[in-house]
């Protein structure tokens, strides 16, 4: 059991954050459940939450590639000291991009990476875990994604895919016929499973 608002961890807990927010409900204290709502919920167990929600809508691909986004941001939130999803703003984001620059990702990876982010905190949002979404296009003047985009990378020839056929020994040959055939990235090929071919 976990709470997203109150942090505990067992039914009890989660049980008597449930019968307070259903006392206040009940004498019309709506700003108060609000307040009970947002009480500060960790990043960790936001993200972890957002996970399961996900595990349970998307494929399983899409899911592994959110997963590996949001561990990048839980690593990122532990380096600045950020323990709350409500202590997120628009300036730790910029921070984020800054870093998973400097850490060797393209401007390009970042973008993807906070097309992922921004859908957890609209999610977060919509379960009254914070006020506002902090990734958008722009925030205030302020530019969030880059909007760069990736460079168009020319296809082999058939005749060029023959010659690596022909000099490529196993396993690398069966790697070169996947990549070819199926217009597998590298990255989507690491991560196929049995479970995701017909």
């Amino acid at each position: 059991w976990l709470t997203r608002s109150t942090g505990d961890r067992d039914k009890r807990g989660a049980m008597k954050w449930a019968d307070q927010l259903s006392a206040r409900l009940a004498s019309g204290d709506a700003q108060g459940a609000k307040k009970v709502a947002l009480i500060r919920t960790s990043m960790a167990d936001a993200i972890d939450q957002w996970l399961e929600y996900q595990r349970a809508k998307a494929k399983r691909t899409t899911f592994r590639t959110y997963s590996s986004i949001l561990e990048k941001f839980k690593t990122f939130c532990s380096t600045i000291s950020l323990r709350f999803i409500g202590d997120i703003t628009e300036e730790k984001i910029l921070a984020f991009r800054a870093w998973a620059v400097a850490n060797g990702n393209a401007k390009v990876t970042v973008d993807n990476n906070l097309v992922a982010i921004r859908s957890f905190f609209g999610w977060a949002k919509a379960s009254a875990m914070i006020k506002t979404n902090p990734v958008s296009q722009q925030r205030h003047g302020k530019q969030i994604f880059f909007g760069a985009k990736s460079q168009r990378r020319e296809s082999y020839t058939k005749v060029e895919y023959a010659r690596m056929m022909e000099h490529a020994a196993e396993p690398l040959s069966t790697v070169i016929r996947l990549l070819a055939n199926l217009g597998l990235r590298i990255s989507e090929l690491a991560m196929l499973e049995w479970a995701d071919i017909d």
